[in-house]
């Protein structure tokens, strides 16, 4: 979802890793209980991917893309329906 639509409150704590192309991914989670909140990707500026969990209803939003297929596992099967990003 755009950053700019996002007002988050409370403290988060992150973790920064290298993207195996080398985009800087940031993994942000609670320092109480270590759920993790969302990542952003410097392949892909001013979006944040929230974890699905971290939802009070996450079965009113329906997703529209799917990011990183690359990393993907072959159990893990994509909607058909749904537009692949490419890898960044």
């Amino acid at each position: 979802m755009p950053e700019s639509a996002v007002t988050l409150t409370g403290e988060l704590q992150c973790y920064q890793m290298q993207a195996d192309n080398d985009n800087s991914v940031s993994s942000l989670f609670c320092p109480t209980c270590g759920n993790p909140i969302y990542k952003k990707s410097s392949g892909y500026p001013g979006l944040l991917f929230f974890h699905a969990a971290t939802l009070d209803k996450p079965e009113a939003f329906k997703p529209e893309k799917v990011f990183w297929t690359a990393s993907g596992h072959a159990w893990d099967l994509l909607d058909p329906t749904l537009q692949i990003e490419s890898q960044q």
